[in-house]
């Protein structure tokens, strides 16, 4: 849990280095952040709820971000505009939503 929290504090800080002059994040990766929230701590609230266990809760919470995070991206290869940013931030908003969820644990 610790390693979490740290690689989030870095990823969120290394996110601030790439902000633009006039917005700080686009609107696109505020999407993709508030879609890994909403996936992460949906799924992880919904696998503790009928597991009791903490850790399968999280994982698992973290495996469906990651996935679908993922499957956006392939599909964006022929439909849209892939971007690692976009992954970057749904991993990101996951692991806020995770963390979020666990916190009263």
């Amino acid at each position: 849990m610790v390693l979490l929290k740290k690689l989030l504090f870095i990823i969120l800080l290394l996110l601030s280095f790439r902000a633009e002059a006039q917005q700080v994040l686009p609107i696109d990766k505020l999407l993709h952040l508030g879609a890994g929230y909403t996936i992460g701590s949906t799924t992880t609230s919904i696998v503790y709820y009928y597991t009791r266990n903490k850790k399968k809760a999280i994982l698992i919470g973290t495996a469906s971000v990651v996935l679908i995070g993922i499957g956006k991206e392939v599909y964006d290869l022929k439909h849209g505009d892939p971007d690692l940013g976009d992954l970057v931030a749904d991993i990101v908003g996951g692991g806020i939503g995770i963390f979020t969820v666990t916190i009263n644990f």
